[in-house]
This record gives structure tokens, sequence and C-alpha cells, in this order.
């Protein structure tokens, strides 16, 4: 599922325009009210696209499926950022994973607690200009192993063990589109391969270009994306023992409640949702007795028929 400005879905992975309409109507509010609480407002006019996705596979399907191969690559239309080009657009990307495997599964949850995006340790000091100067460098250091992917070149690399980073579930990360020496390079990642039990969280944020009102031909300095706010506005869900936790809870609890009416419009929405409100009464119980640091950790899934899914 992914919706915003001008991406209503995802053509490669399409969903009916009925699931499209029930998750942007209230899929998507229970979302924010969890990850940003009563901040999303000011946060919205920057954000562009939401995703949300499980991926079972690799990139490559099942061709290197188990191997150290990877389709490495870089978020966005890539470049350097320059600073003086206030017209200049650019994005910043927050993801994180829910792996329920490791979640559910304590037995192997050590081992599968890494299944989510991918990194090479070494990350360039400069930033590229484009995909292509990004390829020249990954192919000076890496085998490159190549696969034509639904007529496109999509570049596969095999990297040792050693060399890579693998996020843990639950873990945020933050990509940038364009970058200089200032602010680095763009984060070079791919993912897990093969992919374990996972969701796969996506949020896009732009820039926001600013027309001096005095001369239609010139910008004044961009809005740049408020990264730290961003962060800032989730931070209440890493202690689910601490009052900011039980506070974000009753923001959320209260969305869900005023979308019961809504959710009853569309085949099991009510009973997913009315899953997700019982849940949350449960979890805000908890953490007011502060009996369970962990309240969250088996969450239903808020999609309708959807089985347990782990939640952040």
């Amino acid at each position: 599922f992914r919706n915003g400005y001008n991406t209503p879905g995802d053509a490669r992975k399409p969903v009916t325009s009925e699931f499209q309409e029930y998750c942007e109507e209230v899929y998507c509010p229970i979302m924010w009210a969890l990850l940003f609480g009563e901040g999303w407002p000011a946060l919205r006019p920057h954000w562009s696209a939401f995703k949300s996705c499980t991926i079972k596979v690799c990139d490559s399907g099942t061709t290197f499926l188990g191997k150290n191969v990877f389709h490495m690559h870089i978020d966005g239309k890539i470049g350097l950022l320059q600073r003086r080009n206030h017209a200049q657009k650019h994005m910043s990307r927050l993801l994180f994973s829910i792996v329920t495997d490791a979640l559910n599964d304590q037995e192997n949850k050590s081992l599968k607690r890494h299944c989510t995006t991918v990194y090479p340790i070494w990350q360039p000091p400069f930033a590229f200009k484009s995909n292509h100067h990004f390829h020249e460098y990954m192919q000076t250091y890496y085998r490159e192993c190549g696969l034509e992917n639904s007529g496109l070149p999509r570049p596969h690399y095999e990297m040792p063990e050693n060399l890579i980073y693998r996020a843990q579930t639950g873990e945020v990360l933050l990509h940038h589109t364009h970058g200089d020496k200032q602010r680095g390079p763009q984060a070079i990642h791919s993912e897990p391969n093969p992919c374990p039990d996972r969701h796969l969280f996506v949020f896009d944020w732009n820039n926001l270009l600013r027309k001096d009102p005095n001369n239609r031909n010139k910008y004044l300095p961009s809005t740049e994306v408020p990264e730290e706010a961003i962060i800032a506005h989730m931070r209440p869900l890493e202690n689910a023992s601490a009052p900011a936790f039980l506070a974000r809870l009753r923001v959320v609890l209260k969305t869900a409640r005023d979308l019961l009416p809504k959710a009853a419009e569309y085949p099991g929405g009510r009973e997913a949702v009315a899953a997700v409100v019982k849940t949350l009464e449960e979890a805000a119980a908890s953490a007011l007795s502060s009996s369970s640091p962990s309240v969250m950790s088996s969450s239903p899934s808020v999609f309708p028929g959807g089985e347990k899914k782990g939640s952040c």
C-alpha cells in the first residue's frame, strides 16, 4: 500500500481501490496518531508519501535467495546538494521494519532481529551526483552479479558478511536523496536476502520551496525537512513505562474510536479497528500500572482480516 501526493497507488504492487480507500481513510490516521501524535498537523506539509508493505523475498526473487548478494541502491532521484540553489527539491526518507518472527519466536529471536535493511559498513565520504556515478563506485569495490528485472538493469553486488550492517527490528533509519561533504553521502542500502515475515514502513518528506513574493522568478531559502522534530514526536514510543507513552496511547485510542463509524463502511473494517481499540485499552491499562515494559509487542494488525502483527 502506498499513498501521498501524486502516488494514489503503486502500479508495481497494486491493491484494490476499496482497500486503498480503506487504508487512506482509516489505517493512515491511526498510524499518524501512533507515530506522531498531536504533532502530525505541523509535520504534514512536508509529507509526500507513505508506504506500508510486507516483503517476503529479496529484490532478485529467487535468483540469489539466501546468498550475500544484494540489490544495493539509493532512494529517490539522487544528486549533489546545492545549498545556494533555493529551487532544488530534496527528500528525506524515514523507514523502519517490524520483523514479526523476531517478536513472536523467542527461540530464534537473536537470529531474526537483524533481518531488516542492509548497509555496507563503508559508506563513501562524498555524495553521488547520479545513479551512474553510484554504480561506478560500487563496481570498483564489489563483485557485480547483474540482473535484469522487468526489463530494467538492476545491478546486484556480492558482499561478505563482515562488510555489511544489518539493521534491527524497530530501528528507525533516515536516508537523504542529496548530499555533500557537510551532510555526508546518500545511504547505500538494500532489502535483506531473503526477507522474513517483515512489515516495512516508509515515510517520504520534502523540503518546501518558497517563492519571493516580490519577485516571482526568485526563490527564498527553502524550509528544510524538520527531521529532529519528526524524531522527537516518535520518541514517546521508545519507553513503554514512561508517561509520554501512556499519553500517546490515549491519542491513538481516541483516534481509533472516532474512526469506528468510518471503518464500518468497509468489509471487516469495524471488526479490525475494534480489535485495535481493545488492544489499546489493554495497553493503556498496563502502561498506567507500569506492569509491562512491552505492552505493544503483540498488537493486532489494523488491516481487515489481518493476522496479529507486531507493533512498534
